[in-house]
């Protein structure tokens, strides 16, 4: 599973690239922002797939992992327990969501998402 996962994220920030035959998706250039929302925890298999994530970023972005646990915790304790993580790789932003509360999450990031796929991009805002 954790390579099935690593292996869509490396197809989706890899210009050029099909991530599956079984997906209707022909990735004609980079994503901008992947969001990988799942129920991860402690539990071997959501270390395993989130493990496999970090291994593909070139830069960690910190301030976007907080954002997003600082979110999570408004709607559970246990967001704690929820490994997070977000990232550059390329040019993509990838953010590991927990599925607590994807909403509000989505919308703690959502002011800086324009500027970060900007800076990615190397554009001027």
């Amino acid at each position: 599973e954790a390579g099935e996962v690593s292996r869509i994220i490396r197809a989706w920030s890899t210009s050029g690239e099909t991530p599956s035959e079984n997906l209707q998706i022909k990735a004609m250039s980079t994503c901008d922002v992947i969001f990988v929302v799942g129920n991860f925890g402690l539990s071997q298999p959501s270390v395993v797939i989130v493990d496999a994530i970090k291994e593909l970023l070139d830069h960690e972005v910190p301030g976007i992992a907080d954002a997003v646990l600082r979110s999570a915790l408004m709607c559970s304790q246990f967001a704690m327990l929820a490994p997070i993580l977000a990232g550059r790789r390329n040019r993509s932003l990838i953010v590991v969501v927990p599925d607590l509360d994807v909403a509000r999450c989505l919308k703690a990031l959502w002011p800086a998402l324009l500027n970060a796929v900007i800076q990615l991009q190397d554009r001027q805002p």
